[in-house]
């Protein structure tokens, strides 16, 4: 997604050998790091790393470009604000996940996959506000 919405060569050549080289962090995790049946944490946190560098760039640049239009009308910051809430949310969750599974700890287990579905839910509600957004090419957004 950022690839595409990002229109300098180097940043593009840079997300690309960063998708690369995270591929390959995964598959080491899931085969070697953390193999199954532990929650693939440490990948889950490159990600939200990766993601979030991505969007703190991609709201830098989207605030140089246009400053005199509301940022709440522009459909790709909107996803982008409810991809970084759910990301930052969930890391934390996501790192703690096997601790309480290797305490069999059920009750911090819920309240962990509770808070990742509220996060989710707003994750949801603001990718649903981006698609509401979207309007042809050829009209300005209000």
């Amino acid at each position: 997604m950022y690839h595409d919405e990002f229109t300098e060569a180097k940043i593009k050549k840079t997300i690309q050998f960063i998708t690369i080289a995270f591929l390959l962090f995964a598959f080491t995790d899931s085969v070697w790091l953390e193999s199954p049946p532990k929650i693939n944490s440490y990948t889950n946190l490159v990600e939200s790393v990766i993601v979030i560098g991505l969007a703190l760039l991609f709201f830098e640049k989207t605030m140089v470009r246009h400053k005199n239009i509301k940022l709440s009308k522009i459909p790709m910051f909107v996803a982008t604000v409810g991809i970084v809430m759910y990301l930052t949310g969930t890391v934390l969750l996501f790192l703690t996940t096997n601790y309480f599974i290797a305490l069999n700890d059920e009750f911090n287990l819920r309240l962990i996959y509770l808070v990742s579905a509220v996060l989710l839910l707003l994750l949801a509600a603001l990718l649903s506000r981006a698609f509401l957004l979207v309007r042809p090419t050829d009209t300005p957004p209000r």
